[in-house]
This record gives C-alpha cells, sequence and structure tokens, in this order.
C-alpha cells in the first residue's frame, strides 16, 4: 500500500503540462537517484526500456507527430518509476 501511494505521489510530481517541462523533471527526478539518462538511453533493461519509450512519446509530442493524452504519458513515467 506504502509503495503504490509513493508511485502515485512520484508520477504525479513528474507529469507536467508539456512534453519539454515532463522531460526535464523526469531527468532531474533520475539525476537525484544517480542515474544518467544518457546511460539509461542505452541500458538494455526493463528500466532502459521503459525511459526510451517514455523519450519517445514525449519527442513525437514535441513535434507535434502524435496527440497523447496525461493518462498515456502517466502511465509510461509509471513504468518508468516502478521499473
Amino acid at each position: 500500500m506504502h509503495r503504490s501511494s509513493r508511485i502515485r505521489r512520484e508520477v504525479r510530481h513528474l507529469v507536467r503540462p508539456t512534453a519539454l517541462e515532463t522531460r526535464t523533471a523526469v531527468d532531474e527526478y533520475l539525476g537525484t537517484r544517480g542515474i544518467e539518462p544518457a546511460a539509461l538511453m542505452r541500458e538494455p533493461s526493463e528500466r532502459g526500456d521503459a525511459y526510451r519509450s517514455l523519450r519517445s512519446l514525449l519527442d513525437a509530442l514535441e513535434r507535434d507527430r502524435i496527440a497523447a493524452g496525461q493518462r498515456e504519458i502517466a502511465q509510461r513515467v509509471r513504468d518508468l518509476v516502478t521499473a
């Protein structure tokens, strides 16, 4: 129960109004945990997959190639936080 409430709190804190703000918040979050985002892009793990998936979505949103809702963004952030 405590873990799930912590995850929900972190996801709410990380998901921001714009893709750029969300990316910045996620990268800062990773940095506070000693994780280098550039290294995570190459990491062959679930966490690496989750980060690449989130970055791909955020990149597409920034370039107006797709329209995704906050719910989808939150799910990808949740995948990263729990990986």
